[in-house]
């Protein structure tokens, strides 16, 4: 039926069915060309065939009503409905089900409205529009729209050159393409609204399988659901490109599936895109974007959102991934346990003006890396309170990867818990050429790599410019090099108002070297304000190691029970329990503080090795210390006895090339302990060309076995010798310094036992047991004396048992002839003895000479009776001799007579006979044998007096007696004490060793004495003796 030119005021068409109907041509129900004021309703067609319109077509109508339209296996170009011009149309209640070619064709309509559409199980014959064609339309409003089971070669929805085309509560679900928008397909349009949309479970071969847009100005895609729609090729739900106006809210993705570009939705080339309160989970693609990507689009804004569980299998961006964009915000989403190869969560690439706050990335991984974020060639960017943890990556940067990026501000962002399993950097990784980053606010802990790799909480290489500001950085694992943040191949970087702590080597955390921070080969460090506290590592560098660093400078910065703990050191460096510098030109450490740190074997706070202008001025140091025992006894450091240098700094030149400029200027260390150095160790090489100027230091309670302020090797030890001398004139304070070995505080050569490593270096080491050096700094140590024992080491060289030295510092050993077991050997006398050769008996210590023995002394009560016996004896022996006198020299006179009348025929005769001498011999023995009478004289005879004269003749006899008794004994004394006893190349009296015959004591009180008693005992008494006689 034909309605044309139908201008009534109210037609109405209802109630006609069609069935079983083929028509060449035009072979619709109802057809309305040019009319107004229609309504149509109940019209139904059944498996009918026509070549355009099948049920219903209208051309250029106005004000047309349409209700309860049927097509049920028809075919047709517009099956249900064919719109050719026209306006006003109310469409309501329309059913196609199993149509063919197109469901739905709508040409240059506008301001309509169509709901209630229900196409189900449509099938091609074009190659686009199965269900809806729309082309030059305008202000088409279309509700409760639903579009199920459809198949078609490409775009099953087809709007273009259209706009102000409006969906509401409408479903697409369950279609298919074997090319694209298996949903709806927009392009060349203008104002497209979307609204409560369900996209479900649609596949496209190629792309878009929920909603292609292509060349759109200012689309709105409201309260939207895209749930498990797949496409086999790109864009897991949506596409759009070339669009501008962009307006995305409360979107929801769930279980979409693409081979890459988007797992749910691809925007390409787009302008002015607003997206707020979107919510993408479980997408995937096999490359980029395993939620959302971002392709070559400007202005884009991300406002709120959930992105978790996506999953990009081998390329970039596990949910979001934007690529050659510009001016982009992202602020407040959540990512968690999200996926890919590189960007666990987030990968932006090629992109400007990038600000991202309020972001929180989590639980996400990557294959490779950059397990939360991957950054690559980002420009002019500013990251704002972003938190990325517990993100896993395999090869690098377990929380943020980031490369080839420039003009950057990462500002209040916390990296945590982040993990490394094979690559470097924990927390962050930053390579190839990033510059000017600035890092302001970061929190970077608990990041770890289980590779044994480099950077545990940051790792930046090949880079230009970073800076690091308020950062704390603490208890980051795994790194072997770099427990905070490892730097290398860099121009410049700049750390300030920051802490770094906690960074700890243990037997799960191999961190060998620079347990807070680990640069290498950097032109530029710049360090301000910077505490670390408690960084440990097992080498070296407890908190920091600078190695081939061109410039460094610190000042203000605080170091706190920094450690370098590995034992063994004989293998290792083990150095710089602050920070170790190896390779630097330039150093400038200023008011700076150094507390509790330590290495084991050198430079407790600082170990600085090859440099040339090093200046360290306003510091202070205190209790910094290398391995040392204090209160180890000098005769336990032998062979192998860890000998440790600096407990505060440790400086060595190894390349004489390097001229050394250093200064040391107000700056105080105190309670240092080491070996060698307890405050500072400076080894240079012969040869070194260096420069000195210390003033206004002060030094306090340090320890060391040699130097405990400063120990200098090297060839301007003159200028050491100068500031010891005079002090004042430099400002240096030396206040209760302790020198174990060597008392003096500063020591500028070397000690005994210590021979050099090689001729072209000062470097030491400590002769070997059976070995000893008397004067240090010799090539080779000698073999050990006869009569001594060499324990190597700083133990000094002591006598073996049974022999004896002059004082500590002899090496003339001398065997103890006279009594052996009073030698015990290691200069120590057996007890009750003492003094040369151990010869004399120890009488302050109650001990006393009992022939070659010294016996202890008796008890007062034994010697008060012994000396109460020798008395009495005494006087029993006077009075004996002054009575025996007269009856002795009878009988001696008796006995010459008879003696001489013997002999005078002997001498008489020219033959002596030998028997006659022998019995003349008999008999003088019987005679002197039978007159040998003790008469012991009666008291009365000994205290009887007769008168004065023979009282004093008596008292003067028994003198005699008495004198001519011990005068043999006094005789041998005096000669004694004498003559003098050389041992060791020291004269001593002979008679007594504690008596040197050089000392003043000897010279003008004891051998003028004993001079006189020979004199007397020899020549005075004999002849008085013999003038009574």
């Amino acid at each position: 039926m034909d309605y044309n030119l139908c201008t009534q005021e109210k037609c109405q068409i209802t109630n006609n069915t069609l069935i079983n109907s083929l028509a060449i041509s035009n072979g619709c129900i109802i057809r309305i060309q040019d009319s107004k004021n229609i309504y149509v309703s109940d019209l139904i067609t059944i498996n009918t065939t026509a070549e355009t319109a099948n049920t219903l077509q209208i051309n250029t109508s106005v004000n047309i009503t349409i209700r309860n339209i049927k097509s049920l296996n028809s075919q047709g170009n517009g099956a249900a409905i064919y719109l050719n011009g026209g306006s006003d149309y109310d469409i309501q209640n329309i059913t196609a089900i199993n149509s063919i070619d197109k469901a739905l064709k709508f040409y240059q309509i506008q301001n309509s409205l169509i709901q209630d559409v229900y196409i189900q199980k449509s099938l091609p014959l074009s190659t686009y529009g199965t269900c809806m064609e729309m082309v030059l339309s305008s202000k088409i409003q279309f509700n409760n729209f639903t579009s199920d089971q459809n198949y078609g070669n490409r775009q099953l929805i087809y709007i273009v050159t259209s706009e102000n085309i409006y969906f509401s509560n409408s479903l697409f679900s369950n279609n298919q393409v074997d090319d694209s928008a298996s949903g709806v397909y927009i392009a060349d349009s203008n104002y497209i609204y979307f609204e409560n949309i369900t996209y479900f479970q649609n596949y496209a071969q190629n792309q878009a399988p929920a909603l292609y847009i292509s060349s759109v100005n200012t689309l709105s895609l409201i309260n939207i659901l895209f749930e498990n729609n797949y496409s086999a090729f790109e864009n897991g739900s949506t596409f759009i490109y070339g669009s501008k106006k962009i307006k995305i809210h409360n979107i929801t993705c769930y279980n979409n599936l693409a081979y890459s570009k988007g797992g749910s939705i691809y925007i390409d080339s787009s302008l002015e895109i607003d997206i707020y309160d979107i919510n993408i989970e479980f997408s995937q693609t096999e490359r980029d974007g395993g939620g959302i990507f971002f392709y070559n689009s400007i202005n884009i804004q991300i406002i709120k959102g959930i992105l978790k569980n996506n999953k990009s299998v081998n390329k970039e961006g596990g949910a979001l991934t934007i690529d050659s964009c510009q001016q982009i915000y992202i602020e407040n989403l959540n990512f968690y346990d999200n996926s890919s190869k590189k960007g666990g969560s987030v990968a932006i690439s090629n992109s400007y003006y990038t600000h991202i706050n309020n972001i929180k990335i989590s639980s996400s991984q990557s294959q490779s890396i950059g397990g939360g974020i991957y950054l690559r060639e980002i420009y002019h960017f500013i990251f704002n309170n972003i938190q990325v943890y517990n993100c896993e990556s395999v090869q690098g940067g377990g929380g943020i990867y980031m490369t080839q990026a420039q003009d950057g501000e990462i500002y209040g962002v916390k990296i945590y818990q982040n993990i490394s399993f094979m690559g470097n950097g924990g927390g962050i990784f930053m390579s190839d050429e990033c510059d000017n980053i600035q890092f302001e606010k970061v929190d970077i802990y608990g990041n770890q790599i289980y590779s044994g790799g480099f950077g545990g909480g940051v790792y930046s290489s090949f880079n230009q410019y970073i800076m690091f500001s308020e950062l704390q950085i603490s208890e980051n694992q795994g790194a072997e090099y770099g427990g905070g943040v490892y730097i290398e191949k860099q121009k410049k970087l700049v750390f300030q108002n920051s802490i770094i702590q906690e960074h700890q080597y243990s037997q799960k955390n191999d961190l060998k070297e620079g347990g807070g921070m680990y640069i290498e080969q950097l032109q530029y460090y710049i360090q301000t304000n910077v505490t670390f506290i408690q960084n440990k590592v097992e080498n070296c560098g407890g908190s920091q190691k600078f190695q081939n660093v061109s410039d460094i400078i610190i000042k203000n910065s605080l170091y706190i029970q920094n450690s370098v703990q590995k034992q063994g050191y004989e293998k290792y460096d083990l150095e710089g329990g602050s920070f170790s510098i190896m390779g630097t030109k330039n150093i400038l450490v200023e008011n700076s503080q150094f507390l509790d740190n330590f290495a084991y074997k050198q430079g407790g706070a600082i170990s600085i090795i090859d440099t040339q202008d090093l200046i360290i001025k306003d510091c202070s140091f205190e209790n910094n210390q290398v391995y040392y025992v204090k209160n180890m006894s000098n005769y336990s450091k032998k062979a192998g006895y860890i000998f440790t240098l600096g407990g505060g700094i440790y400086i060595q030149q190894v390349d004489i090339n390097l001229q050394l400029n250093m200064k040391i200027k107000n700056s105080v260390f105190k309670q240092h302990q080491a070996s060698s150095g307890g405050a500072i160790m400076i080894l240079l090489q012969p040869q070194t060309d260096s420069n000195f100027e210390f003033q206004d230091l002060h030094f306090q309670n340090n320890i060391a076995d040699i130097g405990p302020s400063i120990r200098f090797l090297g060839d301007q030890k003159q200028y050491f010798q100068n500031i010891l001398s005079n002090k004042q004139d430099y400002n240096l304070v030396l206040e209760q310094e302790k020198g174990i070995l060597e008392q003096q505080e500063i020591f500028y050569s070397f000690y005994k036992n210590e021979y050099l490593l090689s001729s072209s270096s000062y470097q030491f080491q400590l002769c070997s047991k059976g070995l000893y050096l008397q004067k240090g700094g010799q090539n080779y140590c000698n073999i050990c004396s006869a009569g001594a024992v060499c324990e190597g080491g700083y133990t000094p060289i002591y006598p073996k048992k049974q022999y004896w030295r002059s004082d500590l510092d002899s090496y003339n050993f001398i065997e103890c002839e006279n009594n052996y077991e009073a030698c015990l050997g290691n200069d120590t006398c057996k007890e009750g003895y003492k003094g040369p050769l151990c010869e004399q008996c120890d009488i302050v210590n109650g001990y006393n000479s009992n022939g070659n023995d010294c016996d202890e002394c008796s008890t007062k009560l034994y010697v008060s009776f012994k000396f109460s016996l020798i008395s009495f004896a005494i006087l029993v022996l006077i009075g004996y001799q002054m009575t025996g006198i007269k009856k002795k020299i009878e009988k001696i006179l008796l006995s010459k007579t008879i003696f001489n009348l013997w002999d005078i025929p002997i001498k008489n005769s020219t033959i002596l006979s030998g028997i006659l001498k022998i019995f003349i011999m008999h008999c003088q023995i019987i005679y002197l044998i039978a007159n040998f009478n003790v008469d012991v004289p009666q008291i009365n005879q000994v205290l009887q007096v007769l008168d004065q004269r023979e009282l004093l003749d008596y008292i003067l006899c028994s003198c005699i007696c008495f004198m001519l008794t011990l005068q043999p004994g006094l005789l041998q004394s005096s000669l004694l004490y004498a003559s003098c006893r050389k041992i060791d190349d020291i004269l001593y009296s002979s008679a007594d060793l504690n008596i040197k015959c050089d000392e003043t004591v000897y010279l003008k009180t004891v051998f003028p004495c004993t001079i006189l008693s020979i004199f007397i005992l020899s020549l005075v008494f004999p002849v008085f003796c013999g003038i009574l006689e």
